[in-house]
């Protein structure tokens, strides 16, 4: 029986993260790869998969706390030229690989997402969260709105070309949008909207208003 935080993550923010975490694996003893694994991310992956074996790799320690570090069971730091051929070489017996919000940071973006699928096993499900690509043409907002507001951002995702490859790679879409939003985040964000345009910031549902994030959840194929 599914719990009630199950459905309060499916209500407020269908198929994000935690409801695909909730969804595929739970308290599954799963080895589950966190591709860009900053902004303490395992810690919404731990609370969601406490039996699960973490493995993450990163190009440095984004806003990652020290104590988070302890409850990975593998952590790699790499070099952003070295980093595609890591994520490789961790394995290829990954029951769940996610990539939230780091694609678009790659040096080599289309190697990742092509060693991604590579280092799932049969059966096994990847996450794939990244900016739309409409987002160029958004306003520019401190929180990043518009796909350049980040500086750090090197490669704008085609949806079509990694569509194109998941399909290449034996990859079935279990779900997919191009332009991600919730009802009530939805909300909630064209309340915020006038406050948003007016100081320039992300607010709480200006994604969800704009459809910032696109996202994928995929299965591959047995």
């Amino acid at each position: 029986m599914k719990s009630l935080r199950y459905y309060y993550k499916k209500i407020v923010r269908p198929y994000g993260k935690s409801h695909f975490l909730s969804t595929y694996v739970g308290k599954k003893q799963a080895k589950i790869l966190d591709v860009g694994c900053g902004n303490n991310s395992v810690r919404l992956v731990k609370r969601n998969c406490p039996d699960c074996y973490y493995i993450g790799v990163d190009v440095g320690d984004y806003n990652l706390a020290e104590e988070l570090k302890k409850q990975m069971d593998e952590y790699h730091v790499v070099t952003a030229e070295n980093f595609a051929d890591k994520i490789r070489e961790v394995g290829a017996d990954m029951d769940v690989v996610i990539s939230a919000h780091n694609i678009e940071h790659c040096n080599e973006p289309l190697k990742v997402l092509k060693n991604m699928i590579m280092s799932l096993k049969r059966g096994g499900h990847l996450y794939l969260a990244f900016p739309t690509e409409n987002s160029v043409e958004f306003p520019h907002r401190d929180g990043t709105l518009n796909f350049y507001d980040d500086p750090t951002h090197i490669w704008c995702p085609k949806w079509n070309e990694i569509m194109k490859i998941l399909a290449e790679n034996n990859v079935q879409i279990d779900y997919a949008c191009k332009n991600h939003t919730s009802f009530l985040l939805r909300t909630v964000g064209r309340f915020n909207e006038r406050k948003s345009k007016y100081e320039k910031k992300v607010l709480r549902g200006t994604w969800e208003y704009y459809g910032f994030e696109s996202i994928i959840w995929g299965t591959l194929r047995e």
